[in-house]
C-alpha cells in the first residue's frame, strides 16, 4: 500500500463529499428564499426557519470538511519518518491504520484501512512506535511491520 495514492484518493474523497454539501447549500438556500416571499404566515415562517437552520448545519459541515481537506493536504507534504506520528502509515498485524484525520475506516483498493486523528486514543497508543514494537488493538497484540 502507498500513502501518496491513499493521501490522494481521500482528498478525492472529500472533494466530493465537500461539492456534494455546497450543492446542498445552495439548494437551501434557494428553498429558504422561495419560503420567504409568501404571505401565508405562520406555516411558511416555520418552514423558512427550518431552512435556515438545515443551512447552518450543511454550512457546518462544509466547512468540518474544508479543514479535513486542508490537512490532509498537508499531512501530504510531510517526510517519511521511522517512528509512527502525525501523517504515518503502517501496518500493524493485519491491519492498516493512517493517522492524519478522523474518518474512520476507509476502503483503499479493496483493503480496509483505519484512518484516524492523531489525538484519537489509538493514534495516542502508537506515537512513536518503531518497526517491530508491538501494540494493542482491538484487543489484540499486533506486531508493527511496516511504516510509511
Amino acid at each position: 500500500m502507498k500513502k501518496a495514492a491513499l493521501n490522494d484518493a481521500l482528498i478525492r474523497s472529500l472533494e466530493s463529499r465537500i461539492s456534494e454539501a455546497t450543492a446542498s447549500i445552495k439548494d437551501l438556500e434557494a428553498s429558504r428564499d422561495t419560503n420567504g416571499k409568501s404571505t401565508a404566515g405562520d406555516k411558511h415562517e416555520t418552514g423558512r426557519a427550518m431552512a435556515q437552520i438545515e443551512l447552518e448545519n450543511q454550512s457546518k459541515t462544509l466547512k468540518e470538511l474544508q479543514l479535513k481537506h486542508a490537512e490532509l493536504i498537508q499531512i501530504g507534504k510531510l517526510e517519511k519518518s521511522s517512528t509512527i506520528n502525525r501523517g504515518s502509515l503502517f501496518k500493524a498485524g493485519e491491519q492498516w491504520i493512517y493517522i492524519a484525520i478522523g474518518i474512520g475506516k476507509f476502503n483503499f483498493d479493496g483493503v480496509e484501512v483505519w484512518v484516524v486523528s492523531p489525538t484519537s486514543p489509538l493514534a495516542q497508543l502508537v506515537l512513536r512506535k518503531t518497526l517491530g514494537d508491538s501494540v494493542l488493538i482491538g484487543g489484540k497484540q499486533a506486531s508493527i511491520s511496516e511504516i510509511q
